[in-house]
Parts: C-alpha cells; structure tokens; sequence
C-alpha cells in the first residue's frame, strides 16, 4: 500500500472512531432516549442504512462545503432530510434542524408524536451517522431488539 492510500485508511479508521466515540457518548448522556447498538440493528435501521449507502455509491447524497472524498471525516445524516450529509461542525450549527410539525413526526411509521413525545436514534456506517426519530412504540420494538442482540445489556 501506498503512503497516500495508508494516510487514507488512516484517516478513514480515525474518523469512525470518532464517530462511535460521539454516538456513545450520546447513549450515556441520554440512555432513555437513545437507541443504539452494536452488531445486527432492527431490520428498519437496517434498511435506512442500506438506502443510505446506496445512495453514497450512486453519487445521489449533497454534502456541506466542509465535507470532501479525500479527507475522512465524521458525517452525519438523518432520516428527516434524506440525501444530505453534514460534519460536526455544520449540525451543531443546525443543519439538521427542524421545527414545527416535522420535528414530531416519528421517521418510522409517520405519527405525530406531539402527545407522547419523540426518541433519538442512530446507526453507523464507517464514519457516517444516520440519526432519527421515533415514536415510544417504534422505540421500544427498536430498542428492544438492541437489547435482545446484547443479551439484556445497553
């Protein structure tokens, strides 16, 4: 291997653990709300993550500015805005907000979740992050195949 493609690899490994280092500090700050999981997730995740790498191969995903192939970097995504990909720095700085109705909205099944409010998730793919949001039914069957997977542990 080359010393630019060892660099590469470098980097790519670096900014995937900074991703699961972000997401699980998320699970701790927020381990009743949160829904993430090592080895096989929910077929839902699953399947969002498929759409997801799918469309990075086709092409079909807009970026931020900050955001470029040869310089890995942690990327988030959410199931809200499908297709767009941001770094840190942009969805601290909102990226990804919403407001209104489409913040209540569960991304799984569609309901309005004003009266019985909404939980976080992610799934990882490399460096990449794909965040949603749930409903309390779709998070307990989400969670509750973590949990199954893990042996009870979370």
């Amino acid at each position: 291997m080359d010393p630019r493609e060892q660099a590469y690899d470098d980097q790519l490994r670096a900014a995937t653990r900074e991703q699961l280092r972000m997401i699980e500090a998320r699970v701790r700050a927020h381990p009743e709300g949160s829904a993430h999981g090592d080895g096989h997730p929910h077929p839902w995740v699953e399947a969002l993550g498929d759409w997801w790498e799918a469309e990075l191969r086709a092409g079909r995903v807009r970026t931020c500015r900050h955001l470029h192939p040869s310089t890995p970097q942690p990327m988030h995504g959410c199931a809200w805005m499908p297709g767009l990909l941001a770094c840190s720095m942009c969805v601290a700085l909102g990226a990804f907000n919403v407001t209104g109705p489409a913040d209540r909205i569960c991304d799984r099944c569609s309901l309005d979740t004003l009266e019985v409010g909404i939980y976080n998730g992610a799934a990882m793919l490399g460096p990449v992050s794909i965040e949603y949001g749930v409903c309390p039914d779709c998070y307990r069957e989400i969670k509750g195949s973590i949990e199954a997977q893990q042996g009870g542990r979370q």
